[in-house]
């Protein structure tokens, strides 16, 4: 009953964003960034504004944070599905201060395959705020990555898969961090 009302729930996102004039998801910070930092695990690299004088900062223990949540992902995910079909074995990851209400995004470069998951830089101001809306974003976003094994990167972002890609994305979401087994760790 979860799963359907979850498709339900990302066939009506879907509708919505097609009524959209503009997609609210822009690309990285205009300008890129001042004072880029970069840090890496073994799946990711992920890349944020060190500058505190930005609006795109991002602190260390955030970043900390989006580490562990994405690594959670990674360890959750990948037994029970395959991984990401990337490449070169890294999705690069973006933290920066979105726009208001916008979680993230998983892109997909059509030519090179490599995959992209965009973040905030905290979540202030969205209905799951804070570390806890890093945590359900990281999830989402990841499963999107996983799911590029099952659609055609062509096809990617389509209207008519996307129904299904949001609502399986939010059910992996509640899957990871609403079960017994929490897998919600720090580092």
């Amino acid at each position: 009953m979860r799963l359907f009302k979850r498709l339900i729930f990302g066939l009506f996102v879907t509708l919505l964003t097609l009524s959209w004039p503009t997609r609210c998801f822009a690309g990285p910070p205009t300008g890129g960034y001042v004072n880029e930092n970069t840090a890496t695990t073994t799946h990711f690299e992920i890349h944020w504004e060190g500058s505190n004088t930005s609006t795109h900062y991002a602190t260390n223990n955030w970043i900390n944070n989006v580490r562990a949540y994405l690594d959670n992902a990674w360890n959750f995910q990948t037994p029970i599905w395959q991984a990401p079909p990337d490449p070169d074995g890294v999705i690069r990851v973006d933290v920066w201060n979105k726009e208001v209400e916008a979680y993230g995004e998983t892109k997909l470069d059509i030519l090179s395959g490599n995959l992209e998951i965009e973040l905030d830089n905290d979540y202030a101001g969205t209905i799951v705020s804070g570390e806890e809306g890093l945590k359900m974003t990281t999830a989402h976003e990841f499963f999107h990555c996983v799911q590029l094994n099952w659609v055609d990167g062509a096809t990617w972002g389509n209207s008519t898969y996307n129904w299904f890609t949001e609502g399986s994305a939010d059910w992996m979401a509640d899957q990871m961090y609403t079960q017994k087994q929490q897998v919600y760790q720090k580092l």
